[in-house]
């Protein structure tokens, strides 16, 4: 739970419960940055022992190591303009549990590639008593579902995705044609501006 001092939560195969409202809501009053929220951090993995560890640095490496290990990549985003890190989590076959805004609700299918905890408060300095239940009781769906049949699937479904450039393209396109301005006409088919955007994503 120590990684709610930032936005994202994993919660690791090393069997790390889900905590009531109540740890979320004392976590988020520390602030998400500072001396206050690392000391917070490093008091809740002394007292969860083996549960929760704190990282108070970024490492690349090691973020990807995480991302691998995880059964649930949780994205607690107010605001996500696309969203990188649910994409670099979906290609090592962790489903995502994440809030409902901007590019996460483009790129993580409910019940197929991840779950959905709705939108979350654009209030930045207020944490909302709703916001909090919306998180635990997502991570809490979320995992009842490792170990599952239907879990395994997730798993799959966010690893063979196309991630590429090529669906989204064609759609705009098909948007821009059917203005039926003069002289627009359809591209190559196969032709993409980024051919190799699925194997461009972020890796150690």
């Amino acid at each position: 739970m120590a990684a709610l001092a930032t936005s994202q939560l994993v919660a690791t195969r090393a069997g790390l419960g889900v905590p009531d409202a109540s740890t979320f809501r004392r976590g988020a009053a520390q602030g998400l940055r500072g001396a206050r929220a690392s000391a917070a951090a490093d008091t809740l993995s002394m007292r969860t022992s083996a549960r929760a560890a704190p990282r108070h640095q970024h490492q690349q490496q090691q973020a990807h190591h995480i991302m691998a290990g995880a059964d649930v990549l949780a994205v607690t985003s107010r605001f996500e303009p696309c969203g990188l890190i649910q994409l670099q989590g979906m290609r090592y076959g962790t489903p995502c549990a994440c809030a409902s805004t901007g590019g996460l609700v483009d790129t993580i299918i409910e019940g197929k590639t991840g779950f959905h905890m709705g939108r979350l408060s654009v209030d930045c300095n207020v944490v909302e008593p709703a916001d909090v239940k919306k998180v635990a009781t997502t991570l809490q769906r979320a995992i009842k579902v490792v170990g599952t049949p239907a879990y395994e699937e997730m798993v799959r479904n966010c690893m063979i995705q196309d991630l590429s450039w090529k669906g989204p393209a064609k759609n705009w396109e098909n948007v821009l044609l059917s203005l039926g301005v003069a002289g627009g006409e359809p591209g190559v088919e196969g032709e993409e501006i980024a051919p190799l955007a699925k194997e461009n994503v972020a890796a150690p």
